[in-house]
């Protein structure tokens, strides 16, 4: 059908429908934004289709989403919009997405993916009414009464970092008994489709009216309670310093945790999964959990390998570094980069709190004098990224004196 049509042509016919598509959304939304203040809005970014190359943003409350998700309908479930739990900033991948997680600034809300077909949505709705979650519940295209598929949203009190997103997903996973969302549930940067398919039963919306925002909650009972499973002890947390750290510290701090008691399987996994978000699963850091691992007379050089071999095909989302500073912590250890100076609040302390936040994510170049990120793709220049992450520790150190200030007037 388009075999005579050129290649400019088809982009500009590419371009103008989702123009159209941004433009149908927005009037839809606006059509059903809410004027009576009810529940909390939170702002979408929504997406035409996949590639992410263009947005728009939208205040929203639970009530006018769900009414949106109703009104939305399309030929087939490719041809459904998408939005994104949060606000991105203006970079793009190589392909040209905005939608990345080092372009998105921060969280709006927690989104979950039911795929299992294991419970149905109102179930669900009824976990969440009874602990007093203010939520909406909508199912997919491919939901069906026999298996079926659905998503949740909960708003957030107040946009937040994206760091902290996995860690109000756990909770929310928790709300519904466990094991209830799909992984891709812990990815804040993840869009996901929403409307109905022609052919295919309506979507049907189920707002649980809670006064409870899942920021707010408080986490579930952990099972700090003295025992050797690393992970156990911070069950649904990472470190504010993230998943992983310099692979120094963390040998520092595994010489302090014990490894002698009774075998246990489920402890002994839970450990080393810390261990390997902690280390980004190199090769040092499996060689540093082998010393830790062979402590225990249980210990089993082929099953150790297996086990960290299995992590590169399936890698922890939770646990890492934090949680390996804090049993080691309760063992003795003090944290030579952070525990010998105090924290003055001075350039060395800003410093290194930045160094923290960016570890992973971006290198200096020293020759050209210029901050790289990487982009999913390649090592790229990016000064604007670099700024704004100086300018969060900033903040973050406004928000710290201010908070000092105030304690001290009380």
């Amino acid at each position: 059908m388009f075999s005579d049509v050129s290649p400019e042509a088809l982009a500009r016919l590419e371009e103008a429908l989702d123009a159209a598509t941004q433009t149908l959304t927005r009037q839809n939304a606006n059509l059903w934004r809410s004027d009576e203040g009810r529940g909390v809005n939170f702002a979408l970014t929504l997406w035409p289709n996949l590639a992410a190359r263009a947005s728009t943003v939208e205040e929203m409350s639970v009530e006018s989403f769900a009414a949106l998700i109703r009104l939305t309908m399309r030929g087939q479930k490719e041809s459904l919009p998408l939005f994104s739990a949060g606000h991105f900033g203006p970079m793009r991948s190589a392909r040209g997405s905005l939608r990345t997680g080092a372009n998105l600034q921060d969280v709006t809300c927690i989104v979950g993916d039911h795929d299992a077909g294991t419970m149905q949505p109102g179930e669900a709705a009824r976990r969440l009414g009874a602990q007093g979650f203010r939520t909406l519940i909508y199912t997919t295209s491919s939901h069906t009464p026999e298996t079926p598929r659905w998503r949740v949203l909960a708003p957030l009190s107040r946009p937040m970092s994206p760091q902290g997103y996995r860690h109000h997903a756990d909770r929310l996973d928790a709300a519904l008994g466990g094991s209830v969302l799909a992984p891709e549930s812990r990815k804040p940067e993840q869009a996901w489709y929403f409307g109905g398919v022609s052919g295919k039963p309506d979507p049907e919306t189920i707002i649980v009216p809670g006064e409870v925002m899942i920021d707010e909650a408080e986490d579930p009972e952990g099972a700090a309670d003295g025992g050797e499973d690393l992970a156990a002890l911070v069950p649904a947390t990472t470190s504010p310093l993230g998943l992983t750290a310099d692979l120094a510290r963390v040998a520092s701090a595994v010489a302090f945790i014990p490894n002698a008691g009774p075998p246990d399987w489920e402890a002994w996994n839970h450990s080393l999964m810390a261990l390997f978000a902690a280390t980004h699963g190199s090769e040092e850091g499996r060689e540093v959990a082998r010393a830790w691992s062979a402590k225990n007379p249980a210990h089993d050089d082929a099953t150790f390998d297996m086990r960290w071999d299995h992590f590169h095909t399936s890698p922890p989302t939770r646990g890492g570094a934090g949680t390996v500073f804090h049993l080691a912590r309760q063992h003795g250890w003090t944290d030579p980069r952070h525990d010998a100076p105090p924290d003055t609040g001075g350039d060395l302390s800003n410093a290194r709190r930045l160094a923290e936040r960016m570890a992973g994510r971006f290198l200096f170049d020293n020759t050209a004098n210029r901050w790289m990120r990487f982009d999913e793709v390649r090592w790229a220049d990016d000064r604007p990224a670099a700024r704004r992450e100086a300018m969060a520790v900033a903040d973050v150190r406004v928000r710290e004196a201010l908070a000092s200030l105030a304690a001290c007037r009380t």
